[in-house]
């Protein structure tokens, strides 16, 4: 049975002898192309798939030559399967599986041509019949591997690792599985959190191939997902001193140590090696290109400046920069202010890829209309030295920095830079390093996790008191505040908020002035959270009231929201604490991106009332 019909093509112009020239072309290419080619890849399936669209008789020809091959020499092999995958390849599966069953009637298929033709049954959704070849294969060919393997990949790709593991596991047992996919089998048993096999099969394959590389780094990705950052170190420089790092490999391995700077107080310090797998990455794959630039942007984001410019400036020594990290290099910049240089190095990058001028206009824009002018340069200003892992708090500030901005614009008409200042619940402190910024010299900071940040306080000359919301420091700034900032807290606090706000008082001067926000529940999301969500936390709809209170134990050391209140309880609440309300502010666009539909962000903006973020500012009385 024929999988293609034959089609015959004369020739409308030109001579016979044209003709018979281009029959004997398409006749070597297929010849070259089923028998040839010692690589099956995406090479060799463009020049399939480009002389399937010159000829229209193409297959024909393709079977025309598979089949004399066959008569002439018995030993040929996949001729019809190298035809199957191509156009399995292209999207034509009903094909491409008659192709294979071409080659698994007359018995001439390969191992991999075999497993290929189980993935393409599997991809049919006929797992049951790729599971009866299997069996019927390996009675034919003690030889042959990794049959069942293929049909777990396709559960591993479904992320049913369990099924996926049975079927791996069954090939090994039966010697039948190949070092390659060990690895793969490696790095199934880590995805079950299987820790202790996932090394052992890696252990394995390397004792059967000298050749196998990232066997360990396979099983090391899988602990970085996981948050284990130190075990996939230890596995990464395991392949590395036994030399079984493939380049990109090294750059990957590069890529996890820079990503751990942020959070090891001596992390600095891995940047040396991070660099040193990039230049194995470099020697090992002369087309590779950006591996510091890439680097950089972890370093950037994380609020390493200084490192990041010097990753990316060694790249351009390398003359290894691309158009991209090159344009990611000139953002960064523009936010420090250095616009002329920002523009050389874009126009550089634009001339190399024409494509990316629209995207230099939006990272121009988008940098000029950022809410904290310098946001990168305070962010890192911040956390340099910073004893905390770093990336989580650079990440809060960055998306926060609309509100952050916010609060300032809120307060700057009703401040003077002698006022002082105190901000409770400040930490990581940018509206601290905001108003110091701006000339405002008299601040305090109260939170209990400040140690981490003492760096940055000494520095700018804040005050700082290691107190929560139930100890303020009363004692201490007995009457000596001018403003008490109490920014995004009461909703994370399960005290009595009398006691809080009475305390406050005390510490506020003759007129002093309370400035406060939080989540205002009588709003559109509030409404959405409620109706849609059936949650009573407008700003937290997609979160459970459980995983507020799981909060400390992911690290943050305080409670998510646990009580969200409107403006007018709010405001009640406070000014029967010996308070006056003085103003509440309405911000014309929301602060902080949300994760509820646009339909309720576009709402809030016609009506200003049922706006998510509350700020409201109060005067002693």
């Amino acid at each position: 049975m024929r999988f293609c019909s034959r089609r015959n093509v004369l020739p409308s112009r030109g001579s016979r002898g044209e003709a018979m020239t281009a029959d004997a072309q398409r006749a070597d290419l297929a010849e070259r192309l089923l028998f040839g080619a010692a690589l099956v890849d995406a090479g060799w399936l463009t020049e399939f798939s480009a002389a399937l669209n010159r000829w229209k008789d193409w297959l024909s020809c393709c079977e025309s030559t598979v089949a004399a091959r066959y008569g002439a020499d018995p030993s040929s092999r996949d001729g019809y399967s190298r035809i199957g995958w191509a156009m399995g390849q292209l999207g034509h599966s009903g094909v491409a599986i008659a192709a294979f069953e071409r080659d698994w009637q007359l018995d001439r298929m390969r191992r991999w041509q075999f497993v290929r033709y189980v993935e393409a049954l599997i991809a049919a959704g006929r797992i049951d019949d790729a599971s009866e070849r299997v069996v019927d294969y390996y009675a034919r060919h003690p030889e042959a591997r990794d049959g069942w393997a293929a049909i777990g990949t396709h559960w591993q790709r479904q992320n049913q690792f369990e099924r996926a593991r049975e079927m791996f596991r069954r090939d090994l047992a039966a010697g039948r599985l190949s070092s390659v996919l060990s690895v793969a089998l490696a790095g199934i048993e880590a995805r079950l959190g299987s820790w202790a096999a996932a090394e052992e099969v890696v252990v394995q394959a390397y004792a059967t191939d000298p050749n196998l590389k990232d066997g360990f780094s396979r099983v090391a990705e899988v602990r970085a997902q996981s948050g284990q950052a130190c075990e996939a170190l230890r596995l990464f420089r395991r392949d590395a001193q036994l030399d079984r790092l493939t380049w990109s490999g090294s750059w990957r391995f590069a890529s996890r140590l820079v990503e751990c700077v942020a959070n090891d107080p001596e992390g600095l310090k891995l940047l040396g090696e991070a660099a040193g797998h990039v230049e194995f990455a470099y020697r090992a794959a002369p087309d590779f290109r950006g591996g510091f630039g890439k680097l950089a942007q972890i370093l950037w984001r994380d609020g390493f400046l200084n490192e990041a410019i010097e990753f990316f400036q060694r790249d351009e020594q390398l003359a290894r920069q691309t158009p991209e990290t090159s344009l990611v290099f000139a953002e960064c910049q523009l936010k420090l202010g250095d616009e002329r240089e920002a523009h050389r190095r874009a126009a550089q990058a634009i001339e190399q890829t024409p494509g990316l001028s629209s995207e230099w206009k939006a990272r121009f824009a988008s940098v000029r209309e950022s809410p904290v002018p310098m946001l990168d340069q305070l962010v890192a200003d911040v956390l340099r030295d910073c004893r905390h892992p770093r990336a989580a708090w650079a990440s809060y500030m960055r998306s926060n920095a609309g509100r952050i901005a916010r609060d300032f614009r809120n307060l700057k008409p009703h401040i003077r830079p002698q006022d002082r200042i105190v901000d409770i619940g400040c930490v990581p402190p940018l509206l601290l390093a905001l108003l110091h910024q701006n000339g405002f010299r008299s601040l305090s900071a109260v939170d209990p996790f400040l140690a981490a940040l003492e760096p940055f306080l000494m520095r700018a000359g804040i005050r700082s008191f290691d107190a929560g919301i139930t100890n303020l420091p009363v004692a201490q700034l007995r009457a000596s505040a001018d403003l008490v900032c109490l920014c995004e807290v009461v909703e994370h606090v399960a005290v009595n908020l009398v006691e809080v706000f009475s305390a406050i008082r005390e510490m506020l001067c003759e007129g002093g002035r309370l400035y406060l926000t939080t989540p205002n529940l009588r709003s559109i999301s509030g409404l959405y959270a409620l109706l849609a969500r059936r949650s009573g936390l407008a700003s937290k709809p997609f979160e459970t009231v459980r995983a507020q209170f799981d909060r400390p134990g992911a690290g943050w050391g305080y409670y998510g929201h646990l009580r969200e209140y409107t403006a007018r309880e709010i405001v009640l609440l406070v000014e029967s604490c010996g308070f006056r309300h003085e103003v509440s502010f309405i911000d014309p666009v929301s602060v902080v991106r949300m994760p509820s539909p646009k339909w309720v962000h576009w709402l809030e903006r016609l009506l200003p009332e049922w706006r998510l973020f509350g700020a409201h500012l109060f005067v002693r009385k």
